[in-house]
């Protein structure tokens, strides 16, 4: 009982590890962010953090790991109907700011460890929807001479920008791409995109 609990404890404290690493990795960029500032965030010492991560980049690469660990929970709650899957990719997208922020300042790097990472873990992720895109043309929701691998580049564009740089958006468009009145028109646009894709020829 007392390991149990003990496990419980642990597992809780690395979460907790983990949530406050990722805001300062997104704030400071891998190269920048310091232990320190995790172990004053979290409240917790540097020898406990040290106990659960090698050191800064084990303690990166989980964090990374852990936030697309929750991304990839959804895959099983896809809609069929492409529309809706677009607006569900959409709704992640707008819930995965904390990913996209990370791979934006890993990019900046020297060394970008992170790009590196997340392509390992993305790679399931990039054939998923590649598998996904194929489903859909041969259910005749997409015209059969669309490459998936450009479709799922596009998309993916479509999806990630207004998250990955919301003042362009705002600039734009004239509102947050966080706001119920973008949501709602990007959503219409996606929508006729969806049904564009049935016929380019």
């Amino acid at each position: 009982m007392r390991f149990e609990l003990r496990k419980r404890d642990s597992q809780k404290s690395i979460s907790h590890i983990l949530d406050v690493a990722a805001a300062i990795f997104i704030k400071n960029g891998k190269e920048g962010a310091r232990i320190d500032d995790v172990a004053h965030h979290s409240k917790f010492n540097k020898a406990l953090i040290y106990h659960y991560f090698k050191n800064k980049d084990d303690l990166y690469a989980k964090t990374l790991m852990n936030i697309l660990g929750k991304i990839k929970k959804g895959y099983k709650e896809l809609p069929p109907s492409l529309d809706e899957a677009l607006l569900f990719w959409l709704n992640k997208a707008e819930k995965s700011k904390e990913i996209i922020k990370i791979m934006l300042r890993d990019s900046l790097e020297d060394k970008p460890l992170g790009l590196k990472i997340i392509k390992d873990i993305l790679n399931e992720s990039y054939e998923f929807g590649e598998e996904e895109i194929r489903k859909k043309k041969e259910e005749g929701l997409i015209d059969q001479n669309i490459d998936e691998r450009y479709l799922l580049f596009l998309i993916t564009c479509i999806i990630i920008t207004p998250y990955s740089f919301p003042r362009l958006t705002k600039s734009i468009v004239g509102v947050s791409p966080y706001s119920k009145s973008f949501k709602d028109n990007f959503s219409r646009i996606l929508t006729q995109f969806a049904k564009g894709l049935k016929d380019v020829s």
